[in-house]
């Protein structure tokens, strides 16, 4: 059982942190100080160095329970496997992401406080890893087979693109149709990344390239030819 102390110390705490969300989202990182975050939390200035370094870290913990309380809300909304909420994930980042308040802290205002390296380091732990950790599961794979695409270096590929996807959204005239837009090329990548890992050509190691819908499935059509396959004028034979 936590003690009054450390009851009121987290209390004053959030009470920072929700007072600088709010600040941060209106005003931006640059034109808040400390001193308007502490008189919008009603404590003094002082009490927010028993709390924070400087306004940098409260900004960090601004960001976190940003970031926490999206994936609480992925949580909360999804259910079933791997997939599933994956598929929540990217449709919720969407979302959030052309909210003003997120868009502004996790896209614009995250940059320009914590530097980009910094930003990138909090986004992988704090976001990202989640959407990895589900992508892990998510991805099919025959047995005894490594995953088809590495987790992490998808899902850094994914968030990048729906970061400027979401800035597009913002962007632009019509954002209801830039959202189905960009719902598509969204769903269009988690199409390629249910795939299980194609078989393996009888020749050499190369992977054999998916079946066609129409026409003949045989090996040539599944495999490419080998180096002995070719003619003279380095043409397959047909």
């Amino acid at each position: 059982m936590r003690s009054r102390r450390e009851e009121y110390r987290e209390s004053t705490r959030n009470a920072i942190i929700t007072a600088a969300l709010r600040l941060f989202s209106e005003r931006g990182y640059a034109h808040t100080s400390l001193s308007e975050i502490a008189t919008a939390a009603r404590i003094s200035k002082g009490a927010i160095y028993h709390h924070f370094a400087n306004k940098r870290t409260v900004f960090e913990a601004v960001l976190a329970r940003t970031f926490r309380n999206f994936t609480e809300q992925v949580e909360s909304r999804a259910g079933g496997g791997a997939e599933v909420r994956l598929e929540v994930w990217l449709e919720s980042y969407l979302v959030a992401s052309a909210d003003p308040v997120f868009s502004r802290l996790a896209l614009q205002e995250g940059v320009t406080a914590l530097g980009w390296q910094r930003w990138r380091v909090l986004v992988r732990e704090r976001l990202a890893g989640y959407a990895a950790h589900l992508l892990r599961g998510a991805v099919r794979r025959a047995p005894g087979e490594p995953a088809p695409v590495d987790p992490d270096l998808t899902v850094s590929t994914l968030v990048g693109a729906l970061q400027e996807l979401s800035l597009a959204i913002v962007d632009s005239p019509d954002p209801d149709r830039a959202t189905d837009d960009a719902r598509r090329l969204v769903g269009g990548l988690l199409t390629s990344l249910r795939l299980v890992p194609r078989p393996r050509c009888q020749h050499d190691d190369r992977p054999a390239a998916p079946a066609p819908a129409t026409g003949p499935s045989t090996r040539q059509a599944l495999c490419p030819p080998s180096p002995k396959e070719f003619d003279s004028t380095g043409r397959a034979p047909s």
